[in-house]
C-alpha cells in the first residue's frame, strides 16, 4: 500500500476541511503554508479552514505529501454536514461557504 493509499481522505461536495500541522523546518512550514492558502483560508497559525469538494481535496492532500518529510505531522479532517452545523465559533466570524455558480 502506498503512502498517498494509507493517508486517503474523503468529502462530500463542499466539505468543510480542517487541515492542521507540526513542521520544524521554516521553509517547508513556508510552502506548506502558501499551498493551503491557495485552496482557503488560515484560522490561526498552522491551522486552516478549506472549503473542498472532492477533487480539490484529492489535489490539496496530494500536495501536502508531496511537501510532507516523515518527522512532520500533517493532519486533515473531513466535516460531515451534522458535524458542521454543530461548529461553535466565539470571537472572529466563521469561514464562509464558497459558492459555486453554474453559468
Amino acid at each position: 500500500m502506498s503512502r498517498q493509499e494509507r493517508h486517503k481522505v474523503s468529502a462530500s461536495p463542499a466539505a468543510l476541511v480542517v487541515v492542521a500541522y507540526d513542521v520544524t523546518d521554516d521553509q517547508r512550514r513556508a510552502r506548506m503554508a502558501a499551498w493551503l492558502l491557495a485552496f482557503g483560508g488560515r484560522i490561526q497559525g498552522s491551522v486552516y479552514e478549506l472549503w473542498l469538494d472532492e477533487r480539490q481535496l484529492e489535489r490539496m492532500w496530494a500536495g501536502l505529501d508531496d511537501l510532507a518529510a516523515p518527522d512532520d505531522l500533517v493532519r486533515c479532517y473531513v466535516l460531515c454536514a451534522a458535524c458542521k452545523r454543530r461548529i461553535r465559533s466565539c470571537g472572529l466570524p466563521p469561514p464562509v461557504e464558497a459558492t459555486a455558480y453554474i453559468v
